[in-house]
Parts: C-alpha cells; sequence; structure tokens
C-alpha cells in the first residue's frame, strides 16, 4: 500500500468544524504568545532602564510613569502572569480539541477496518497469523491519532508559530532575523538524510510486534497442551527470540531517532550561539537595548522550539506511517468471495422462506478444490442431495469432510466444477441470502461474546421467547441453561462463564435450528456428547430437519443411523454412496470402520470412532 495523504485526510472531513475551532484557537493561543516577552523589555528597558516610553502606550504610559516603581515592577509582573495564564488556557482548551478529534479518528479507522474484516474471505485469515490481524485492528490504528494530533497539527501550529515569531523577530532586528535563518537548510538536509531510513525501521519495529503478538495469542490458545507437557520453559525461551528480534529492532529505530535528534540539537545550538555573538555586537553598536535583545532570544527560542517540532516530526511520521500502511493494506485487501453483481443473481427461489418448505437440493458436479491450487483436497466430486434429504459424510480424518461443508456454504469456490443450491450455480446466488438459507454446527463449538440468549438468537433475533425455549429444551440446553446463576443472561465467551464443550455444542445446535434454514449442515455434531444426550439429541433432531436437506459429518455410527443415503469419503473423492447396509458390501473402508466401531475396547481398539 503506497502512501496517500488524501485518504487519510478523508477520514476527519466530518470533523472539520471541530478542526476549525482548534485552528482558532491556535490562532489565538500565537497571538498571545507573542505578547509574553514585551512585559520583560518594558521593565528591563523603561521601568529599570532609562529608555523612553514606547509610543504605542499613549496615555496608558502616562498614567505607568506616575506610578512608583514598585507598583510599575507589580504591574509588569501582574501583566506576565495574566498573559502566561491566558496562553497556557487557550493551549490546553486546543488540545483537549485536538485530542478529541484525534481519538474520534481512531475510533472511526478502528471501526471501519473491523468492519472490512467481518466481509473477507475465510482465505484471507489462513494466510494471516490471528495476532498479527490483532495488532493492526488494536495498535497499528493508533497512526492515524499520532499522525493527525502530533504530525499534522503540530506541524500546523508550529508552522504558525514560525511565521509569527519570525514577522515579529524581523521587526525587532533584522541583521539577527537572517542569522537565525541560517539553519534552516540543514535542518532540511538532516529530513532528507535521516527520513527514508526511519520509516523503514519504524516498519521493520511494527511488523516485529505483530510477531510477538501472535505468538502470544497463539501461546495463550494453546496453554493447556503446553502444562500437559511441562514445555513452559521451552515455550519462553522460543518466545524470546521473536522479543528479542523486536527488542534490537525498536531499538535500532530509536537510534536512528536519536541520531536524528542529536544532529537537530547540535544545529539548534549552533544557531543559537550565532544568535548571541551577532547580538551582543548589535547592542555594543547601540542598534540594539538589552530588552530588545531579550525579546529577540525569547522569540528565537519560541522559534526554534517549534521549529524543532516542525523537524521531529520527521520521525514521528515515519512511524506513523509504517503503521497507516500497515491499515490500509486490510482496507485494500479484496474479498475473494462476493455476490455477483445487481442483475446478475441467478437465484429467483434463493431465500429461506421460499425455499424452506422442503428443504433445498445441494448438487456437486465435478467439484476440485484446495487451498494452494497445486494441492487439492477434494478431487472431482460429484453427488446430488434431495431437498429434504438427511444424509451421512464420513470419512478419515483430512479427507476433506469439512471443506466439503464450507463450499456448500461458499467459504470457498472450487478451482474445478460447480456447487449448487437449488439448481443454481452457488456463485450466482446472493452471498448474504445463501449463508442465511444454510446453518452450520461446526466440529469445535463456537460462541460469541455475549449471553446464552444472545447467542442462541444470533441467526435469527426476531424469533419469539416461545420458539428459543422450545428449540433449547429439544437440544437438551434448557436444563443446565437454567441451573446457571443467570439463566438465559449469563454471559459466555473468552473470560466469562466456562461451559463444558458438550453444553457449549448443545447452545450451538439450538442456534443453528432456531435459524429455520432450508439446508443444514451438521459437523461433529454430537461429539463432545455422552451416549445418553447424544441418543436424545439425535432423536430431537429427527424430528427437526424432516423439512430440511441435512448433511451430518461424523464419526459415530449412532449418528448416521438414521440417514437415508452415506456418503463415503476418502482421500478427496467419493469412494461409495448408498445406505447402511449397501456400503458393508461396497466399501472396504466402510466395512472395516464399522468393524473398529463394534469392537471391543479389549480388543484393542476404540468404539465408535470411524
Amino acid at each position: 500500500m503506497k502512501w496517500s495523504l488524501n485518504r487519510v485526510l478523508l477520514l476527519y472531513r466530518s470533523q472539520a468544524g471541530a478542526i476549525l475551532f482548534a485552528l482558532l484557537l491556535l490562532f489565538l493561543g500565537t497571538a498571545v504568545s507573542i505578547l509574553k516577552p514585551w512585559p520583560v523589555a518594558f521593565l528591563l528597558d523603561s521601568v529599570l532602564g532609562d529608555k523612553g516610553l514606547p509610543d504605542w502606550m499613549g496615555d496608558w504610559g502616562t498614567k505607568i510613569v506616575g506610578l512608583s516603581l514598585h507598583f510599575q515592577v507589580i504591574l509588569c509582573a501582574a501583566s506576565i502572569f495574566l498573559i502566561h495564564l491566558l496562553s497556557s488556557g487557550l493551549g490546553s482548551l486546543q488540545n483537549y480539541v485536538v485530542i478529541r478529534i484525534g481519538l474520534k479518528g481512531l475510533r472511526a479507522i478502528r471501526k471501519q477496518v473491523f468492519s472490512w474484516l467481518l466481509h473477507l474471505s475465510q482465505s484471507y485469515f489462513l494466510r494471516q497469523k490471528q495476532g498479527d490481524v490483532i495488532y493492526r485492528v488494536c495498535w497499528d490504528t493508533y497512526s492515524f491519532q499520532t499522525l493527525f494530533q502530533h504530525v499534522w497539527f503540530s506541524s500546523a501550529a508550529s508552522f504558525i508559530s514560525m511565521m509569527s515569531m519570525l514577522w515579529v523577530m524581523w521587526y525587532v532586528n533584522q541583521t539577527l532575523t537572517v542569522v537565525s535563518c541560517f539553519t534552516l537548510p540543514m535542518l532540511f538536509l538532516g529530513i532528507r538524510v535521516y527520513g527514508g531510513q526511519m520509516n523503514r525501521r519504524s516498519r521493520e519495529a511494527h511488523q516485529a510486534d505483530s510477531q510477538v503478538a501472535s505468538y502470544i495469542q497463539q501461546t495463550v490458545s494453546s496453554i493447556a497442551a503446553i502444562q500437559s507437557y511441562s514445555q513452559q520453559k521451552k515455550v519462553a525461551e522460543s518466545f524470546e527470540v521473536y522479543n528479542r528480534d523486536a527488542w534490537s529492532r525498536r531499538l535500532l529505530q530509536h537510534a536512528s531517532e536519536i541520531l536524528y535528534q542529536t544532529t537537530v540539537a547540535i544545529i539548534f545550538s549552533a544557531g543559537m550561539a550565532a544568535i548571541i555573538w551577532a547580538g551582543a555586537r548589535e547592542v555594543t553598536a547601540g542598534r540594539l537595548t538589552v530588552g530588545e535583545l531579550v525579546v529577540f532570544i525569547t522569540y528565537l527560542s519560541q522559534f526554534y522550539e517549534p521549529l524543532q517540532k516542525l523537524i521531529l516530526a520527521g520521525s514521528t511520521l515515519a512511524d506513523s506511517r509504517a503503521g497507516v500502511e500497515r491499515v490500509f493494506e486490510v482496507l485494500d485487501t479484496k474479498p475473494e468471495i462476493v455476490s455477483p453483481e445487481a442483475g446478475k443473481v441467478l437465484a429467483p427461489l434463493a431465500s429461506p422462506e421460499t425455499v424452506s418448505g422442503n428443504g433445498c437440493s445441494v448438487d456437486f458436479e465435478g467439484v476440485s478444490f484446495g487451498y494452494e491450487p497445486e494441492r487439492l483436497v477434494l478431487k472431482n466430486l460429484a453427488f446430488h442431495l434431495k431437498p429434504g434429504e438427511f444424509v451421512g459424510l464420513v470419512g478419515p480424518s483430512g479427507a476433506g469432510k469439512t471443506t466439503l461443508a464450507h463450499l456448500v456454504c461458499r467459504f470457498f469456490d472450487p478451482q474445478f466444477g460447480t456447487v449448487s443450491l437449488g439448481g443454481v450455480d452457488a456463485r450466482q446466488w446472493d452471498l448474504n441470502i445463501l449463508r442465511r438459507s444454510v446453518s452450520v454446527v461446526h466440529q469445535e463449538p463456537l460462541l460469541l461474546p455475549g449471553s446464552i440468549r444472545e447467542n442462541i438468537l444470533f441467526g435469527r433475533e426476531d424469533a419469539t421467547e416461545e420458539e428459543m425455549l422450545e428449540v433449547s429444551q429439544k437440544v437438551h440446553a434448557h436444563e443446565f441453561i437454567m441451573q446457571l446463576p443467570q439463566g438465559y443472561e449469563t454471559e459466555v465467551g473468552d473470560g466469562q462463564s466456562r461451559l463444558s464443550m458438550g453444553q457449549m455444542q448443545r447452545i450451538c445446535l439450538a442456534r443453528a435450528l432456531l435459524k429455520k434454514s432450508p439446508v443444514l449442515i451438521l459437523d461433529e455434531p454430537t461429539s463432545s456428547l455422552d451416549a445418553e444426550n447424544q441418543r436424545l439429541v439425535m432423536d430431537a433432531l429427527e424430528e427437526m430437519v424432516r423439512d430440511r436437506t441435512t448433511l451430518v459429518i461424523a464419526h459415530r455410527l449412532s449418528t448416521l443411523a438414521r440417514a437415508s443415503r452415506i456418503l463415503v469419503l476418502v482421500d478427496g473423492e467419493i469412494q461409495a454412496v448408498g445406505t447402511h447396509e449397501s456400503l458393508l458390501q461396497k466399501s472396504e473402508y466402510y466395512r472395516r470402520a464399522v468393524e473398529s466401531a463394534q469392537r471391543p475396547l479389549n480388543a484393542g481398539a476404540f468404539s465408535g470412532d470411524f
């Protein structure tokens, strides 16, 4: 992703009013800052010195001269206090407004990136590390706030302050002003020399930090396995490799920034020394008073301070740019699975409301698919599921059963062949309608952050309380839910109430069945249930799926007992199709699997597993 200034600016267009208000505060604050050194100059030259009063004071000057020296000093001190107080107040209000704008921009870009992630295809998440994706959404997005607050607005404030100081400095003494500007070419040369290096090292540091985040995420999700094998020391050592790499890259990044800042500081010091030397000569020659020299030096520091911020914004820009580019990489990723263009949807009956009466046919016609094109997982699959049919799918682990289910949902498109629902190519369905027409219970129970009620109603929020309770009772989830402290309002998900795998699986079943979609895919729906609960759930499923086309992926033979047909998938190919009895005759794999399932445990095999 190439750097795009306009693209980032568009993020803040809705806050144009707030930005204009912040700029108004900036101009007011700058005007007040210009006044800061003049009470000191008046004190040194007119009160303590012998210089006459400035002409611009008019009648005010006559009144001040009439005061005693003591009150004149007090007046100068009070003026200094009030000017600094007003300047601080305007600066604080401006900072609050700018911070608020920056945080709104952060909120907006996070919303945009998160919403876009929800639309990206499954293939994107297979290619990316979860920790890296999380890091981009949570931390790289801060670069937008930094860019607005510490680069753009800070640079604008510095530029306005510099020009104001430069104008007043020219008014005070033109010779010293020219000397002050000698440092500018050297400063811009420093930006050119160090800028590219800082940008490259900042990007490398961001990538290294995302590797650390990714490794932490993977470790937390695997903590039980790590502890059960007592491999904490080994994992910690592996983490230290990523940690050290991130440390070294951040150190290189900050080293280049420090070198850059040191160069800038040396240039500023040389400029200040030149001004002191030239200013002393001007005072000696009578072309400048001591008070005016103090004013000039004060303005010079106020000139160099924003100039230094402006120059040092280069290192901040480099780091922010790296983060912004990583965020734009996500936003510029195009979903591989999308709905057809408007007017090209060829599934007039493709909606749950129109096809749920008798289910919906599912057809695989010469389908081949691989996550990597050169390594096919499914090979030339061809079969037909009739509307309302209950079909089983069996096969060894890694045969491609779950992948087949993903193609029905159109999480992926096949490299060859066609997957059709209702006689229409899935690629011609509107994607949202297609996925509303297919319910999936995944092999690993997936609960979303929120209450149990929200999880069950997730696919059909308009369901009534009676419908929710009915489906929960039929999958035998109602009993254990009511025993929880808050019942259906119990919060589940990461860090919330801990449920067993079987309990989570029943909630997922309730969610899928309540959706009332014409196609139902059950991927190992009872793998986490004991034999008694498995029988009860399957009895309920038999009743609830009568008007749906149901594909059950299972290892347990008892789960397939009600299937009208069974597909045997081996090495990505349909080896055989038939009833339980016919498959015993024509499928070597199926016969061996059944025999293994029926063999007693003391014969050396695990019961009930394909």
